[in-house]
């Protein structure tokens, strides 16, 4: 439910203090840019078996080299694809029509907020599988609000281009938010710092 709500409450909230016509613009934006969470979810969902073999020892070597290697798949997966869009976002916007090329600017804001979320890691199967799935079902519930707020706020005041800049700040207020949780309550970080040694374990931790 809070993975429905974050890809559409935006969308309605936008069409509904804005008008239909920015609203489309916004959905193919966040349509183009979800690409990123399309490829991490599936990252993620791959890596969850060995995620769920080494919950018991979640600060072991196990642990830290599979997502050492999710890091790296998402590192480069998420690289590669903000330079095309960067690059080639006007011709992906061409694929819903010349009117959409209104809509680049939103997209670049919207796939940097969506590329941060990706490159927190699997934070949700991490939380999940070590026992932590309420905390995680109440910071996303609560980031799902306060999106809600923010991009009405921002639509009202700046329109299509604030609402993207409100939705890709709280993507990656949420993002990092979950990975501070994850290292304090679990003993690692997912993110891709993991490949710098970010993964290991995380002094302060508690059960």
């Amino acid at each position: 439910m809070l993975d429905a709500a974050n890809q559409y409450v935006d969308v309605f909230l936008i069409g509904l203090l804005l008008s239909p016509v920015e609203a489309g613009l916004y959905y193919a934006a966040a349509r183009i840019a979800a690409l990123f969470a399309i490829v991490s979810a599936g990252l993620h969902v791959f890596s969850s078996r060995e995620i769920a073999r080494h919950a018991a020892d979640p600060a072991g070597p196990g642990m830290r080299e599979a997502l050492r290697l999710v890091g790296a798949a998402t590192g480069l997966a998420v690289g590669g694809g903000v330079l095309v869009v960067v690059t080639g976002g006007q011709i992906l916007l061409d694929l819903f029509g010349a009117a959409f090329h209104a809509a680049y600017l939103p997209l670049v804001i919207l796939t940097v907020g969506v590329a941060a979320m990706a490159l927190g890691g699997p934070v949700p199967a991490v939380m999940r599988l070590t026992g932590h799935e309420a905390a995680y079902a109440r910071i996303a519930g609560l980031f799902v609000l306060a999106r809600c707020a923010c991009v009405a706020t921002a639509a009202l005041a700046d329109g299509l281009i604030g609402a993207s800049l409100a939705s890709a700040l709280c993507s990656l207020a949420c993002a990092v938010v979950l990975n501070a949780s994850c290292r304090r309550r679990v003993g690692i970080d997912p993110s891709v710092l993991g490949l710098f040694g970010g993964a290991g374990p995380f002094r302060g931790t508690h059960p």
